[in-house]
């Protein structure tokens, strides 16, 4: 995939995003995932994803998870500590 017909000449294209959220109480959590097509050397600026926090509750972040797959077809998974 080189482009999008329904917006040429953008710099990057959301392909998929899913979200799933539970507030049950103390086991709350939430679930975010997404897939993004990178077109253009300028569309670098959509691979970063941020992570909503407030600093102070009594909430973390665990189990993230990320991963790039090169143009060549190569894996590359994020393993950066959290």
């Amino acid at each position: 995939m080189i482009g999008d017909p329904g917006a040429p000449g953008a710099a990057a294209i959301l392909l998929f995003r899913q979200l799933d959220r539970d507030d049950n109480g103390r086991t709350s959590h939430e679930y975010n995932y997404f897939r993004i097509k990178i077109l253009t050397e300028e569309g670098r600026k959509y691979g970063d994803v941020q992570i909503p926090y407030v600093k102070g509750e009594e909430n973390h972040i665990a189990n993230i998870r990320a991963r790039t797959i090169r143009p060549d077809g190569t894996i590359v998974n994020l393993m950066e500590k959290f």
